[in-house]
C-alpha cells in the first residue's frame, strides 16, 4: 500500500513530497519505481507523475529530495 503522501503527489504534482520517516520514505521510493517499470517508464523517475514531460523535470530533484529527508522541502520549488 503506497502511502499517503506518494497517492497525493500521484494526483497532484504540486503537493509537497515529505515523509515522516526514512523507512517510509524508501518504501515509497522502491513501490514508486516498481509502479514506474510497470507503467513502462524510465527506472530513474522516482516519482509517479501523470504524465511524462512533468516526471523528467522533477525526477531528480525528487529524488534529491528524498535522498535529504526533509531539508530542502520548503525551497524545492525554486
Amino acid at each position: 500500500m503506497a502511502s499517503l503522501d506518494t497517492m497525493r503527489a500521484d494526483r497532484n504534482p504540486q503537493y509537497r513530497i515529505h515523509y515522516s520517516s526514512k523507512k517510509a520514505m524508501i518504501s515509497g521510493l522502491k513501490e514508486s519505481s516498481a509502479n514506474f517499470r510497470k507503467a513502462g517508464y524510465d527506472r530513474g523517475h522516482s516519482m509517479r507523475f501523470p504524465y511524462a514531460p512533468l516526471a523528467r523535470r522533477f525526477s531528480l530533484r525528487i529524488t534529491l529530495m528524498l535522498r535529504n529527508g526533509r531539508q530542502n522541502v520548503r525551497n524545492s520549488h525554486t
